[in-house]
């Protein structure tokens, strides 16, 4: 069962400028790793032959944690993304020119997390999106016309997201993980295998297949997901469920 949304992956070209950017807004370091081996499973999404890589899990003011992740190898310094996520006004301004991707901040940013994708197919999307990994179509579709709004309805508040699925003609943003930008949706579930098997009877998809990894100094089981228009799907076991769930 797929529980919630855990985080956003950004994918950063230099992990040092783009955490001190963020930290100068107002976001919090919960933890940093470094050194961190690369998986096997992750090379056939990979546009390097990065060994390692580090990491940094921030907090915005509000809504979903983003985790930067920076490969070894040198990626590009621009490209578009799969995904944003809208987020609230800084109370201080900073220079983004030198961040990795382009931030979208807004005074009004709800409180539950909005990320936006752009697809070439609404509907084949959108199977994907509700059928293979719970979300559920918002009561008020006040998005741009012909799109899709979608919430994850996770019972604990901070794994709640809303998805804006954004028709375009053509996105042609290929399925990486180590490109630059936001690029993979990290889901938290209890049963890996059995949303696994559920996620690929809505589309033909690719996997890095369960990985083992110790991140923060716990174990976890990972498997990536190639979705559509270049968003890549993580789903992270959970080694116990939180109180809330018990």
């Amino acid at each position: 069962m797929i529980l919630g949304v855990s985080h956003i992956v950004l994918s950063s070209t230099d992990l040092t400028r783009d955490k001190k950017t963020l930290e100068h807004i107002g976001w919090k370091t919960r933890f940093e790793q470094r050194g961190i081996p690369t998986h096997s499973g992750k090379r056939p999404f990979m546009s390097t032959q990065s060994k390692e890589q580090g990491l940094v899990f921030m907090q915005p003011p509000q809504g979903t944690p983003v985790e930067l992740i920076h490969y070894a190898d040198e990626l590009p310094d621009c490209s578009d993304s799969p995904m944003q996520i809208l987020l609230p006004e800084p109370k201080t301004h900073a220079t983004y020119d030198r961040l990795t991707c382009r931030l979208q901040f807004s005074p009004t940013a709800p409180t539950t997390s909005l990320i936006t994708h752009f697809v070439t197919d609404i509907d084949v999307a959108g199977r994907f999106w509700q059928m293979g990994l719970g979300f559920k179509p918002a009561a008020a579709q006040d998005g741009p016309i012909g799109s899709l709004k979608l919430e994850f309805r996770s019972p604990i508040s901070q794994w709640c997201a809303t998805l804006l699925l954004i028709r375009r003609e053509k996105v042609g943003i290929s399925n990486l993980i180590d490109g630059p930008g936001y690029r993979c949706l990290s889901l938290i579930c209890n049963d890996i295998r059995g949303d696994s098997a559920l996620l690929s009877k809505t589309e033909i998809i690719d996997s890095t297949g369960i990985m083992e990894l110790k991140i923060n100094g716990k174990q976890f089981e990972v498997q990536i997901f190639s979705g559509p228009d270049g968003a890549m799907i993580e789903f992270i076991k959970l080694t116990s469920q939180p109180p809330e769930l018990r």
